[in-house]
């Protein structure tokens, strides 16, 4: 087992037990492979892969007083979407190591 999936199952119930009404949520690159454990201890939410959208979207939604149903979520468990920066000069150094590589120019990020 993964050692934060480990420390998870420590930490959950103290949690609980301090504040019963919490929203816990496991993210990480290990969270959705734990996700039947982490359910059983309690998590609501688990977050895989590309997580910071997700857990910005669980955020603004807890936010707004919107909970999901019980082992239900409406954000993706696992994403696999890649930010790219839209900074004009990361984008034209992008582009060139794609031309260097692929000797072709490239689109990057739109």
């Amino acid at each position: 087992m993964h050692t934060a999936t480990r420390l998870a199952a420590r930490m959950i119930p103290k949690v609980r037990s301090w504040n019963p009404t919490a929203h816990i949520a496991a993210y990480g690159l290990y969270a959705p492979m734990n996700e039947i454990y982490l359910r059983h201890l309690g998590v609501q939410t688990v977050l895989g892969g590309e997580f910071e959208e997700g857990l910005a979207a669980l955020a603004q939604r807890l936010e707004r007083g919107v909970e999901a149903a019980p082992g239900e979520q409406f954000e993706p468990r696992v994403s696999v979407a890649r930010r790219i920066s839209s900074s004009p000069i990361v984008r034209d150094f992008l582009r060139l190591i794609g031309t260097l590589i692929y000797g072709c120019r490239t689109e990057i990020g739109g």
